[in-house]
């Protein structure tokens, strides 16, 4: 099994929930898509303004279908949630810290994610490893 674990692309800096992505962070995010080794079948957002423009970025890129999920808002995405959402060639869209710490811990690797990063997870024998990390 083969997902990805996504960091929304650069925000404004100002405007709460409704942040929108800057052209700075948009064209990181289609840059990351680009370079994504598989063609996600679901990709599940954040409800938040930032993370579902980086979803749909990246769905019109491959194709994919956006689902949105409250539990990958910022602060409530856990291992639990990235448990009941993995699934083989799905894409999570959310934010820091959530995303490096659930990524950190089930690879048992310490990974940070910039904006509009994607971490390439794979499941094995030996259970979660970070394939690659995909930098705009």
């Amino acid at each position: 099994m083969i997902l990805g674990v996504m960091r929304h692309g650069r925000a404004e800096p100002e405007g709460g929930d409704e942040r929108r992505l800057t052209s700075e962070g948009i064209r990181e995010v289609e840059a990351a898509a680009m370079k994504l080794p598989f063609r996600p079948v679901v990709i599940y957002t954040s409800p938040l303004k930032r993370a579902v423009e980086t979803a749909e970025i990246v769905a019109r890129i491959h194709g994919s279908e956006v689902r949105v999920e409250e539990g990958l808002r910022p602060g409530v995405f856990s291992v639990e949630v990235f448990e009941r959402l993995a699934g083989d060639r799905v894409l999570l869209v959310g934010h820091n810290p959530s995303v490096s710490r659930v990524v950190s811990f089930i690879t048992r690797s310490m990974t940070s994610l910039g904006t509009g990063w994607i971490a390439v997870l794979e499941h094995g024998a030996k259970g979660w490893r970070l394939a690659s990390l995909i930098r705009p």
